[in-house]
């Protein structure tokens, strides 16, 4: 449906998250499966086509903290793969953050000189 309605799934199905994270450049990346529980109140769903839903808190002030889920890299070196099972019924909300990872950017480069013979400075 191109997103005009949501995703459906069942309490404790697993929801299986996939995308394709890069940047410009030779730096590393890493990504983020950040998951949001908002509540049992459902959207008004327009009948016009391409409507976008907007979620809306049923209780703000009992919103859950989001899930922060660390996501791994697949055999495509930048397609990033990561999994959450909802607890609960109601409204759920997800997002991939991806970003340059300066840690394991030093890390292959330090490994690769060493292999070459360098030393570590």
């Amino acid at each position: 449906s191109c997103g005009v309605y949501p995703a459906k799934a069942v309490v404790g199905e697993v929801v299986p998250v996939s995308a394709a994270v890069w940047r410009e450049g030779h730096e590393a990346v890493a990504a983020t499966l950040v998951v949001r529980y908002l509540g049992v109140r459902y959207p008004h769903l327009t009948d016009r086509p391409r409507a976008r839903v907007l979620p809306t808190p049923s209780e703000p002030q009992q919103r859950v903290k989001p899930l922060l889920i660390p996501m791994t890299s697949g055999q495509e070196p930048f397609v990033f793969h990561g999994q959450f099972t909802p607890d609960r019924v109601g409204l759920w909300t997800f997002r991939v953050d991806g970003w340059g990872d300066p840690i394991h950017t030093w890390r292959h480069g330090l490994i690769a000189k060493l292999d070459a013979g360098q030393g570590e400075t």
